[in-house]
């Protein structure tokens, strides 16, 4: 996110997928990574600390992310985004797949589909558990830490639905 104008300037015929997941739900999630992975080398990991760290440098992310895109749009590379919900890819990922094609004018051969089909039927989400991550009980992370400009002007913007 934060080099979408190095990524067109290097390639510019570059077409981005970019998934829209609401603030809350990432924050959870990268939080989450973090803190594991953190854990297996060291035995010093503050989950509190890294939540609020995460919630700074994605904030800025987006901030970044999001004028960059106002850029590229003055520019004429609208179309160059296709914009995807998380949670549709999650509930249905194969209208994804496909609206992806579509956006970008690429056809989706019949013997691809079947293989995703395959995948989709074989790896259904939460295959292994659901994981168990609050923000306010796991990283003591109230509701208004999250009420940052970038966070709420991208929710806003480009998250439809709850998916928190």
């Amino acid at each position: 996110l934060m080099m979408l104008t190095g990524i067109f300037k290097q390639y510019p015929d570059a077409q981005i997928i970019w998934t829209h997941r609401h603030p809350k739900a990432v924050m959870k999630s990268i939080s989450a990574l973090i803190v594991k992975l953190g854990g297996i080398v060291s035995d010093s990991i503050n989950p509190y600390e890294t939540a609020k760290q995460q919630i700074m440098n994605n904030n800025a992310a987006i901030a970044k992310a999001l004028a960059d895109r106002a850029l590229l749009e003055q520019k004429g590379l609208g179309s160059r985004f296709c914009d995807v919900q998380f949670e549709t890819l999650c509930n249905d990922p194969l209208r994804v797949v496909r609206d992806i094609y579509k956006h970008f004018n690429k056809s989706l051969e019949d013997h691809v589909v079947s293989k995703m089909e395959n995948y989709v039927v074989n790896n259904a989400r939460f295959k292994h558990g659901k994981p168990v991550v609050d923000l306010k009980n796991t990283f003591n992370v109230e509701p208004e830490d999250l009420k940052l400009g970038a966070f709420e002007a991208y929710a806003r913007d480009f998250v439809r639905g709850d998916s928190t």
